[in-house]
Parts: C-alpha cells; structure tokens; sequence
C-alpha cells in the first residue's frame, strides 16, 4: 500500500502531521475491548468532514465495512 506521488505530496501540505500510515492497524477509542482491529486504507486529504483516515473493517457479522475517522477517535494498540 502506497500513496502516489500526488498523494504524498498533498498529504505533506496539508496534513504533515498524522500520525499512522497507510496498512496500520486501529481501534477506535469506543472498542473497549479491541474486538473490531481497523486496516488504514487511504487519507482524507480534503477538509470536507474534519475525517483524516479511511478505514476498513470486518463487523460482527463477518461483513466488510469501511468508513473515515478523525485521528482523534483512533488509537493503535502498541
């Protein structure tokens, strides 16, 4: 997983400061319990919805889900 160098570029200029990269695992805060690990597919480098990560995840059901999520929302279990 990588981003193209447009990508990157406009990543270092708008958003130089996040902290996980692309294929890192996350939780959100919420799972208590780490029971649902979230794949960091993709930034987002607009400011549409103050969202700075698209993530992937498998529900309980076992159905992929995917949505974007404020860094300050995630935490990656060390």
């Amino acid at each position: 997983m990588s981003l193209s160098p447009d990508q990157l570029a406009l990543k270092k200029m708008q958003k130089p400061g996040l902290k996980y990269n692309l294929g890192d695992t996350v939780f959100l805060k919420s799972d208590i319990n780490r029971k649902y690990p979230m794949l960091i597919t993709n930034f987002q480098l607009e400011d549409f919805n103050c969202s700075d990560y698209y993530t992937s995840w498998f529900n309980s059901q076992g159905t992929e889900e995917s949505s974007c999520f404020p860094e300050e929302c995630l935490i990656k279990e060390e």
